[in-house]
């Protein structure tokens, strides 16, 4: 049978007045009242009774409250049913919009569908010099796998947050043909650059994002094992490029 709160809260209230009220009214009354009728206790009696309720009414309180704690009492009336939430499906693994597989935090959000919102972004531009001193920039995911970078280096750092802005700007709406399908670029697609999915020599896939002028502005930087996983690298890059921020790096 279930114990509402006010009946548990009523419970505790008279506990207190045992353990409290009527010691205290004990220590007033010496062993034989006015009429010598016996009393139980004497004055001492009394005030050590009172020592000793005082700590196991706490006691008690707090085992109260570690019962609460674990519902050995039972739901209260007053409360409302929560929704267990959308059924997870585990027959298949979830992935990073990157393609590399999900887990921890990022894992339980995705299975039940948390919206995140379309503002933030889960990438980091990291601008940074390499072994010959050129400056390049590469976009590393929250999951700490680099899903783009510069393809090329750069004589100064004004010229390589220039090419990354470049990419900022245009690989949102950057049209994606497969050049295994030997697409073509339409016209008034409303980008000036154009991402092309291509299999490598080792057959591994890989993406470039080129500028109508003929430069690669950014590649994939690793190959990926399926034209899938390359796709969605790709569109990560998409996706998270407009609001990803920008930071220097060694």
């Amino acid at each position: 049978m279930n114990i509402t709160r006010s009946s548990r809260q009523a419970v505790a209230a008279v506990i207190a007045g045992v353990l409290l009220i009527v010691p205290l009214l004990l220590t007033v009354f010496p062993r034989y009242v006015g009429n010598g009728f016996p009393g139980p206790y004497t004055r001492t009696d009394a005030i050590v009774l009172f020592f000793v309720g005082v700590p196991v009414l706490f006691a008690l309180f707090a085992a109260y409250r570690v019962a609460q704690y674990h519902d050995l009492f039972g739901t209260d009336s007053e409360d409302h049913s929560v929704s267990a939430g959308p059924e997870i499906d585990h027959e298949h693994e979830p992935e990073y919009d990157d393609g590399s597989l999900v887990s921890g935090p990022d894992r339980v959000e995705e299975e039940v569908g948390i919206e995140t919102g379309t503002a933030a972004s889960k990438a980091t531009f990291e601008v940074y010099t390499d072994n010959t001193g050129d400056y390049r920039w590469r976009l590393v995911h929250q999951n700490r796998n680099i899903i783009a970078d510069s393809g090329q280096g750069y004589a100064s750092k004004q010229k390589v947050k220039q090419g990354l802005e470049s990419v900022r700007n245009n690989a949102p709406d950057a049209y994606v043909i497969d050049q295994s399908k030997d697409e073509e670029v339409p016209e008034g697609h409303g980008s000036n650059t154009t991402f092309e999915l291509f299999e490598d020599a080792g057959e591994k896939w890989r993406w470039r994002l080129r500028h109508d002028n003929g430069n690669i502005i950014a590649d994939s930087g690793q190959g990926y094992s399926s034209k899938k996983k390359a796709t969605q690298g790709l569109q990560s890059v998409q996706k998270n490029t407009p609001r990803a921020p920008s930071e220097e790096t060694r």
